[in-house]
């Protein structure tokens, strides 16, 4: 029997490489916001619109006036944006915010983790989750309707591809609102109050003023404004909007690259903790 010490020597452990940190951050934030109010929220926002879209589509059917702007009820009714901007409210405040209270940002953003990973991370897994009321349940709608046998195979993929596109814009902009105001503040508290109240004050404000004034122009200033008005140019109702699609198509496009430059930005003031 030797009388030498035992030698230990420790096992060596696999590095992660850059895109499984990047998925494992996303992942960790998708759960994070899987909260039993925002599937609430989410499962009424397919129920309203799934049955409004069936029942309008039946509608039209017995009155053999099925087209594409036959899809655009949703956008037509008030639930809609509404519904959007609650999920977006919800999982939106805290992605950033949480980190900044809490000082873990400093360690996330630390090697090997790097600014964009992180921030990319953060609004994938929001988009996700605002994707969900925007996009989903339009979609599920028109393939319960052809199903059904309500709508022809065209109406249903040009359906599908607007409702898409709507919510693609939909979440883009949303998406890089929320992720912006939780930059900006340690409380998310105070970045949902920010979200919500900022997108429902310049609608409220934008409607008064343009009201008031007559200067339609206005209306730009105000997201769930701009948002229907591409939706009436992407179901192609013909509705005379007081403003332009592409003019709301443009501020909106532009609104969201603004913002993501913003949050981006603020993250880069953040002093972090070397390796």
């Amino acid at each position: 029997m030797s009388i030498s010490a035992p030698r230990y020597a420790g096992g060596t452990f696999p590095r992660v490489g850059r895109s499984g940190r990047v998925l494992g951050l996303f992942l960790h934030e998708l759960r994070a916001r899987a909260g039993w109010g925002t599937w609430t929220v989410v499962g009424f926002s397919y129920a309203a619109v799934v049955i409004i879209v069936v029942l309008t589509a039946e509608f039209s059917s017995l009155l053999g006036t099925v087209s594409l702007s036959t899809l655009h009820a949703p956008y037509a009714s008030v639930i809609w944006p509404y519904l959007v901007l609650i999920v977006a409210t919800a999982v939106a405040s805290g992605a950033i915010a949480d980190d900044l209270g809490n000082r873990s940002i400093t360690l996330y953003l630390s090697r090997p983790i790097h600014l964009t990973d992180y921030l990319g991370a953060k609004t994938a897994a929001v988009a996700v989750w605002v994707a969900l009321p925007s996009i989903g349940p339009g979609v599920v709608g028109v393939v319960i309707a052809a199903g059904l046998g309500l709508l022809p195979a065209t109406v249903s993929l040009e359906g599908i591809g607007a409702f898409v596109a709507v919510g693609l814009l939909t979440t883009g902009f949303f998406t890089t609102l929320g992720i912006a105001l939780s930059t900006l503040t340690s409380r998310a508290l105070f970045a949902g109050v920010a979200l919500f109240g900022a997108t429902l004050s310049a609608h409220l404000a934008a409607l008064a003023v343009s009201g008031a004034t007559g200067a339609n122009g206005v209306l730009y200033l105000s997201p769930i404004t701009d948002l229907l008005t591409v939706a009436d140019a992407a179901f192609s109702t013909g509705a005379a909007d007081p403003i332009s699609a592409l003019g709301a198509l443009a501020v909106l496009l532009g609104a969201s690259v603004v913002l993501g430059v913003v949050a981006f930005l603020r993250l880069t003031r953040v002093e972090v903790v070397g390796e």
